[in-house]
């Protein structure tokens, strides 16, 4: 199983309370969450950011404070800790919630086979699955549903926390916010090997020439 390693420090607002974990923090960031593309390139490395949070508990945006030298781990950080962070909210001295920020740092990590030096992975599952949403013109995210799926896909349900989330706008011409309908699909496919190299060639070769007399 890869390594991850989830390192949290509490929020640096200057409030009397400050906000709260609601739930286990541990699913906000997990293995099954590892991108490929990080996998397969060998990327690792340290992301710190720090998220606003909102007088409503929302994580309402995202900074690297600490790249981990990858932009795609750094922007996975932010977008699942968007999406699935949930806090109560800081309070004031007159007990008023108010928006603050919160600190976290997620060490992406790849173990390595007993050499120490391929990357162990268990054998992928086939699965497929589609899912869609609007984004309205304040950038809320509305409807979002599973269309269509199946086999077990990895990481958590794509619509969770997602009314929590503000994205930019969708914009027509002349800037003007729009409506916009978004279908996601993502699948991963299973299939025997095609052989490839000398096998046939070989064959060709062994009885392309007649032998000399």
């Amino acid at each position: 199983m890869l390594s991850l390693l989830l390192t949290m420090s509490g929020a640096v607002a200057l409030v009397a309370v400050e906000p709260k974990e609601v739930g286990d923090t541990l699913t906000w960031v997990t293995t099954e969450d590892y991108p490929f593309e990080a996998l397969r390139a060998g990327m690792e490395g340290m992301t710190a950011v720090q998220l606003r949070i909102s007088a409503e508990g929302r994580p309402s945006g995202c900074a690297v404070t600490v790249s981990s030298g990858h932009k795609l781990l750094d922007d996975t950080t932010c977008n699942l800790l968007l999406l699935r962070g949930r806090f109560e909210p800081a309070r004031d001295q007159m007990g008023q919630p108010v928006s603050s920020v919160y600190s976290r740092r997620v060490r992406w990590q790849l173990p390595k086979d007993d050499e120490g030096e391929r990357i162990k992975l268990g054998a992928p599952q086939p699965y497929s699955f589609i899912y869609e949403y609007d984004v309205s013109e304040a950038g809320l995210i509305e409807n979002c549903k599973v269309a269509w799926g199946s086999g077990a896909a990895p990481g958590a349900d794509p619509c969770g926390g997602s009314e929590r989330v503000r994205m930019e706008p969708f914009r027509d011409a002349a800037g003007k916010p729009v409506r916009k309908h978004v279908t996601f699909r993502n699948s991963l496919t299973v299939e025997d090997a095609v052989e490839t190299g000398g096998g046939a060639a070989s064959a060709e070769a062994e009885r392309g020439s007649p032998a000399p007399r």
